[in-house]
């Protein structure tokens, strides 16, 4: 099944993390292009514009239009302060 993903996505980025409260920023109808990431299990997810992160966010959960979930752990994460961002994840099972 194709992660391949143009267009508008909810992006909910959060927090969780044992022995701590979990914290959620919920980012809705933002622009996004999402691609595999050469390997079966990374995700590589771009956003255009700026996007509202917990402290110490390591998942995330996007959701499509048609409403299919894809979410997982981050593995890596490059955000600028008012340019795109872009972030890898490992897939859920």
């Amino acid at each position: 099944m194709s992660l391949t993903h143009e267009g508008t996505a909810h992006v909910l980025l959060a927090s969780r993390h044992l022995g701590a409260e979990p914290e959620e920023c919920p980012n809705p109808s933002v622009n996004i292009r999402l691609s595999e990431n050469g390997t079966p299990t990374i995700v590589r997810l771009e956003a255009d514009g700026p996007l509202q992160w917990p402290g110490h966010a390591n998942h995330v959960t996007v959701t499509l239009p048609q409403g299919r979930e894809i979410k997982g752990v981050i593995v890596e994460i490059n955000r600028q302060t008012d340019n795109a961002h872009w972030l890898t994840f490992s897939l859920d099972d």
